[in-house]
């Protein structure tokens, strides 16, 4: 804990918050786990988890939902991220798809024609590298071909006129998640089951999600000085100190 305390002090201690850069926090306890795959020790734990987020990238225009309103990703606007969930570790490496999703006033065919949809989220996916290694490692001992395949993590609204979302700019996050506290608000992972060589293969394997049951966030201007390598390696704390809670409790049962 003295190392998330820590990571704490240097982030909110930055000398002069950007307009567009935020540290946002989410924490809460995890569902049971839905899914066929067994082995991952995470169901029913409590999770810490921290983005740096930079709204100053350049955004790529999508096309809108049901035709409606208007959809923007942000490529690589996640500087760094961690999770620790019952004392394991959860870590992005490589390039790991790291993005935010703006949506505005969209229509899923699943609505009635009288409501919209707003949403804002984050999501990392597994992709492949060298030796088609997965780009999201966790310190938790799981069998050796389930991997942490994606996570998602954001707040949506429905209803006939939403304004959490106005559109295609980057939004202030302490807009976002600050009415209503946090309804509409959702945090999830995915592991799965399998040796896939493709990208394709990746969501035909079996799974397991776990999602957080009421998140509760804070969002915290911050400044993207020191450079987001440096806000990487910080916010990979809570991530490291997950590993670092289990060897303590393992010395002491010895």
């Amino acid at each position: 804990m003295r190392k998330v305390m820590l990571a704490a002090v240097l982030l909110t201690g930055a000398a002069q918050a950007d307009a567009a850069a935020w540290l946002v926090t989410v924490q809460g306890f995890l569902n049971n786990g839905a899914g066929p795959v067994t082995g991952v020790p995470f169901g029913g734990q409590y999770a810490q988890a921290g983005f740096i987020i930079n709204g100053a990238v350049a955004p790529v225009t999508l096309p809108p939902i049901g035709g409606q309103g208007t959809a923007t990703m942000y490529p690589f606007a996640v500087v760094g991220f961690g999770i620790s969930v019952g004392g394991y570790g959860v870590t992005a490496t490589g390039n790991a798809m790291h993005s935010a999703f703006v949506y505005d006033n969209g229509a899923p065919p699943s609505l009635p024609p009288t409501l919209r949809f707003d949403q804002f989220s984050l999501s990392y996916g597994f992709s492949f590298g060298p030796g088609f290694l997965p780009h999201l490692a966790t310190t938790a001992p799981l069998p050796a071909d389930v991997f942490l395949s994606s996570f998602n993590f954001g707040r949506s609204v429905v209803a006939p006129a939403p304004t959490l979302i106005n559109g295609s700019a980057f939004p202030d996050l302490g807009a976002v998640f600050a009415p209503q506290q946090g309804v509409g608000t959702f945090f999830a992972f995915n592991f799965r089951r399998g040796v896939p060589t493709s990208g394709a293969q990746v969501t035909t394997l079996p799974g397991v999600t776990f999602s957080m049951l009421n998140p509760q966030v804070q969002v915290t201007p911050i400044s993207l000085v020191p450079e987001p390598a440096s806000w990487a390696m910080m916010i990979a704390g809570f991530g490291l100190v997950g590993a670092a809670a289990r060897r303590r409790v393992r010395a002491v049962q010895r």
